[in-house]
């Protein structure tokens, strides 16, 4: 499946699951057994959702905002270098922690 269209899917999964909750209570409730069937489902709908947070903020504060999928090469490589600076200065306990694991693969994709 092409980026673009996997974009589309995650953001039209999110406007539904929100679209037909009432809190965030119902939202909790239908990811938690979506997450057990789709290991990721939940982190690719908090990623689509911090997304349309950050486009929509009224501040100004962020006007350069993108899915993982969607950033810059140049931005990518940028990052890349300084996430291999972190890892390389941490214990290694440190860089197998979920959220270090996941800036890895940020990095590689």
């Amino acid at each position: 499946m092409n980026k673009q269209k996997d974009v589309a899917i995650r953001k039209r999964e999110l406007y539904q699951l929100i679209g037909s909750s009432g809190s965030w209570d119902d939202i909790y409730k239908k990811i938690v057994p979506i997450n057990k069937i789709e290991q990721n489902k939940f982190g690719d709908l908090f990623e689509v959702f911090c997304w349309g947070y950050f486009k929509t903020d009224r501040s100004g504060s962020f006007n350069k905002v993108w899915l993982a999928c969607e950033v810059p090469k140049n931005i990518r490589e940028e990052l890349h270098s300084h996430l291999h600076q972190f890892l390389t200065y941490f214990p290694m306990r440190l860089t197998s922690a979920p959220w270090v694991l996941g800036l890895r693969k940020f990095a590689r994709a």
